[in-house]
């Protein structure tokens, strides 16, 4: 069985407040209501993209309060006054409200937290100007609850410093819709610390001696507390100035950290991220609180934005987690949020579960300008926050001048601090930033560790066309594309000729491509969905080196079995498989493309595309690639053969597909679930779906029961276009859950099916109850197929589209 397993920040949605502390996107300021579609972020070249789903934030919030920062000013007497604006949804403006929170912070060099010279490669980091101290002694509380609570029992620290926001300043309502608050937090004459930093059990991080300059950026945010959908929804804002000019910051000129958005955060948690009881829901807030200066007194972390997500995020695959640490947090109340066991939903392939694109996150924008901070202004606290120990066979090595050198290996030495709050906040550009490719350093600069495959060879597959000959065979025009990195242009490969070699970019001798895509052919017999009459239902496949009889210059003989190859004249190819072909009668015909070359043992992952057949009609998308891809980053199943293309992944994930947990030898026919691909990912994703695989002969079973979604389930267009999830389509087919005759091309009467629209819905709505009221309706759950072929489910009474009753297109599209 798979070990738990919470996909990503799962704690995110749980309506209790996670943590003391109380975020970075937009030039000036910006403001993000949660419910509010956020724009997409786009990633720039040369670094991969990564989509970002930005069309899913939906509410029936009553209001939707738009809070808008029109300026700030720090007047002579060192008093701060921010000037803001409210309104709903259409722009009428909102007036006599309170529920209002302040924060105000300075961005200052990391050199300042660590007593050091600031140089063009060190990250600086905001230090709030209000803060507070977490009491974790036998005396402290937290929401009326004995705060004295920790790892083992106990608090790592009776005390701790933190963030924390103001409210008992001087708020003045125009009552036209607009606000001014000044803050009773004095920035030139306040005491910013309650108690000495230097009295802490712990090296304080944050800026000992902080002290206002009105050249340095400032940051002042606000957060507009929600109440109930029936009255408004939460929403923060923040404002970045200079006080001296009082004018907005120019990033071009003025120091700036704008390295993520709330956007690329909503990519996976589905446009809901709220915390702290829902109130926080603007990453360019949260950081005002989570800096260097904040940490948790109970478990002794570092509550630092970079260092905390990052954790979060890695989860399970933690070096101290994988020795038996855990990473856990207290928060309100004395309650434990323990990420030990969270994995991230990368499916890279290779790299399953393990956050190492940052792209995915960070990324140079016009609203996050400092996006690539991540290669470029490296800092312990962003990198030791997921190296937080020694990882067997990563012990960052390098050669140079014949001398052998790497960081220390001894866990809670330098760096690798036992202390976690102790984390230092220095840069480590010296080695690890910049994008050259010199070597030894190559390999060592984080640029190229963490965007995906950015330094190896890729490749392109490119279908232009397929058309069918007399015998029902395709004959597929095409093209493959190479280059060396992903900084290169792709260019047309010659696949009469020899496979290239390569140079590994780490160094070493120049190595041979092998291996090699192939074509599979798909296509319908019942007119909807693919449901290949082929023994589980599987297509046929024809693999490129075997095409084309004759030499291929210095490449060996090609064996010509799959069928011919022929050079265009112009770059592409084509190909007729004359190892497969099309049954008469077949529809929704199509061939994609698979596989992958290797370079030595690496195999290199390529995107699969799709293409059907001239004139035939298309079978129905009803996923968009980008929003899994935004979430998931990159997709690679089966190791590594079908990349990113959830059309590819239906072609043999079809109706007729099943996990095949009958055929083992110890195995019962309930071991045997559906594998089509609409069962399969509900099921994932839904939490439900348990099975056994014949692996090579061998039993394996799954188990995603355990699996908490990110984002909001109920909303199907997390992943669904718009109008595809309403109702199944006429015909579509039903789906196997035991196939009695593995080895037949039909499909068998006697085989367990479940009717389409119960299908659909089985895989969250799993219960006792939902079954039998599937069943009420003529829905059919793992009954035989002679039962259920011809019969009409009757669900459409009540949840067809836009149906009075219980529309599902309402009750999934994020609406409720």
């Amino acid at each position: 069985m798979y070990r738990r397993m919470l996909v990503l920040l799962v704690a995110l949605f749980c309506s209790s407040i996670m943590l003391w502390g109380c975020g970075s996107s937009g030039g000036g300021g910006s403001s993000v209501s949660v419910p509010v579609e956020d724009d997409s972020a786009a990633v720039n070249d040369p670094t991969p993209t990564v989509p970002v789903n930005s069309a899913v934030a939906r509410t029936n919030w009553a209001v939707v309060p738009q809070l808008d920062i029109a300026d700030a000013t720090v007047a002579d007497d060192g008093k701060l006054t921010v000037n803001f604006t409210l309104a709903d949804q259409s722009g009428a403006p909102l007036t006599g409200l309170t529920g209002f929170s302040f924060i105000a912070a300075q961005l200052v060099p990391s050199g300042d937290l660590i007593s050091g010279a600031q140089d063009a490669q060190d990250p600086f980091f905001w230090q709030s100007y209000i803060n507070r101290v977490e009491d974790a002694s036998a005396a402290g509380t937290s929401g009326g609850q004995p705060n004295n609570v920790g790892p083992g029992g106990a608090p790592v620290y009776e005390k701790a410093i933190q963030a924390t926001t103001e409210s008992n300043g001087t708020l003045v309502d125009n009552g036209n819709g607009s606000y001014s608050y000044t803050f009773s937090t004095n920035l030139k004459t306040g005491t910013f610390f309650p108690v000495d930093p230097a009295t802490m059990t712990y090296a304080f991080l944050g800026d000992t001696a902080l002290a206002f300059d009105a050249n340095r950026t400032h940051r002042v945010a606000i957060q507009f507390s929600g109440v109930t959908p029936a009255e408004r929804a939460p929403v923060n804002a923040f404002y970045d100035f200079i006080p001296a000019t009082g004018l907005a910051i120019d990033p071009a000129v003025d120091a700036s950290r704008l390295v993520a958005e709330t956007a690329s955060c909503n990519a996976c948690h589905d446009g809901r991220l709220a915390l702290h009881g829902g109130n926080r829901t603007e990453v360019g807030y949260c950081v005002t609180c989570h800096n260097p200066g904040t940490v948790d007194a109970n478990s002794g972390f570092n509550l630092d934005m970079a260092n905390m997500v990052h954790k979060i995020h890695r989860g399970q695959n933690l070096p101290s987690v994988k020795a038996g640490d855990e990473y856990a947090i207290w928060g309100y109340r004395g309650t434990e949020h323990n990420y030990s066991e969270v994995v991230y939903p990368s499916l890279y392939y290779g790299s399953t579960a393990e956050p190492l694109n940052c792209t995915a996150c960070h990324t140079s924008t016009a609203s996050t300008p400092d996006g690539d901070n991540w290669y470029t202004k490296t800092s312990d606290l962003a990198c030791f926050s997921c190296h937080d120990q020694l990882e067997v066979g990563k012990e960052f090595a390098y050669h140079a001048g014949g001398t052998y050198d790497r960081h220390d290996q001894t866990a809670g030495s330098d760096p690798y601090p036992a202390d976690q709050a102790n984390i230092d906040a220095r840069n480590c550009g010296g080695c690890h930033t910049g994008t050259a490719t010199d070597l030894p350093r190559l390999y060592r600069r984080t640029f190229y560790a963490h965007s995906h495959d950015f330094a190896r060879p890729q490749f392109r597959y490119v279908i232009e066309s397929v058309s069918v000959n007399a015998n029902r065979q395709p004959v597929i025009r095409f093209r493959v594309q190479q280059r060396a990195n992903a900084g290169a242009a792709f260019a047309d490969m010659d696949l009469l000729a020899q496979l290239p070699e390569y140079t590994p970019v780490y160094g070493g001798a120049a190595v041979r491509l092998s291996s090699g895509p192939n074509f599979a052919l798909i296509y319908s017999t019942t007119g909807t969905d693919w449901d290949l009459n082929r023994p589980n239902g599987q297509p046929a496949s024809a693999s490129l080196a075997n095409l084309g009889a004759g030499t291929k210059d210095g490449a060996g003989t090609g064996s010509g079995s799959a069928g011919t190859l022929v050079a265009n004249g112009d770059g592409s190819f084509t190909a007729t498989v004359t190892g497969g072909s099309y049954p008469a009668g077949a529809t929704r015909r199509a061939v994609f493309m698979q596989g992958y070359f290797q370079l030595g043992t690496a195999r290199l992952d390529t995107p699969s595309p799709l293409t059907f057949v001239d004139g035939d009609t298309a079978r129905r998308e009803i996923v968009e690639q980008d929003k899994c891809l935004g979430c998931h980053g990159g997709i690679g199943f089966h190791g590594g053969n079908r990349v990113d293309n959830p059309l590819v992944c239906a072609g043999c994930h079809n109706p007729r597909l099943t996990s095949s947990g009958h055929t083992l030898p110890d195995g019962q026919p309930e071991d045997e679930v559906s594998n089509n691909l609409k069962d399969m990912i509900h099921g994932i994703h839904g939490g439900t779906l348990v099975g056994v695989r014949n692996f090579n002969g061998n039993a394996t079973a799954y188990d995603f029961t355990t699996i908490m979604y990110p984002g909001v389930l109920s909303n199907c267009l997390s992943c669904h276009k718009e109008g595809t999830f309403g109702q199944p389509a006429t015909g579509t087919a039903v789906t196997t859950n035991v196939t009695l005759d593995r080895t037949a091309a039909e499909a068998g009467a006697d085989d367990l099916v479940t009717s389409p629209y119960s299908a659909s819905c089985v895989g969250c709505h799993n219960s006792t109850e939902a079954i039998a009221h599937f069943r009420d309706f003529n829905g059919s759950v793992r009954a035989k197929r002679s039962d259920v072929v011809g019969g009409e489910e009757r669900c459409a009474l009540c949840h067809s589209i836009s149906n009075p009753v219980e529309p599902v297109d309402g009750v999934h599209s994020g609406l409720q």
